[in-house]
């Protein structure tokens, strides 16, 4: 996102949190919402009511799809990684 920034380590426990695995699939329906429901993905800028489950960390929030998005990028980046070291 636009000055945002999310970890490896942030990602699994946003992904955790969520009920996502790798992939981006539900488990379970659970939802953890900001006390300020009125505020956006730090990533896309999509409200509340607009996303499927948003995440609240520290001083950003992030939906369900930006966070699927990061995690295919972490799995290409991984990828890549193992494919340069072979």
């Amino acid at each position: 996102g636009p000055n945002v920034y999310i970890c490896e380590r942030c990602t699994d426990e946003a992904s955790r949190l969520a009920g996502h695995d790798a992939l981006g699939s539900t488990r379970a329906s659970l939802m953890v919402a900001d006390q300020d429901r009125s505020a956006p993905c730090s990533f896309c800028g999509k409200q509340r009511a607009g996303v499927d489950r948003l995440i609240a960390g520290p001083g950003a929030r992030i939906c369900t799809a930006c966070l699927a998005i990061c995690q295919e990028i972490e799995e290409e980046e991984r990828a890549a990684f193992n494919l340069d070291r072979a």
